[in-house]
């Protein structure tokens, strides 16, 4: 994080998946900002339509399911 980031009003930071680092996320705590960083999958497998990629079970629209 540079010094006119620390120094500004912003609430949030918006960064590209390739920023997905805990570094990142701490320097925005840091500085008392949110952190918004979509995550970075890297080689994983593309997970069945019926199953999310944390595990949890779709309905037939595809949508989670909550226990």
């Amino acid at each position: 994080m540079t010094l006119a980031a620390a120094k500004s009003k912003a609430k949030f930071l918006i960064l590209d998946a390739g920023y997905n680092q805990m570094k990142n996320y701490e320097a925005a705590r840091n500085v008392m900002v949110q952190a918004i960083i979509p995550l970075n999958p890297g080689n994983e497998k593309e997970p069945q339509a019926e199953i999310t990629r944390k595990g949890t079970p779709c309905c037939s629209m595809g949508f989670p399911l909550t226990y």
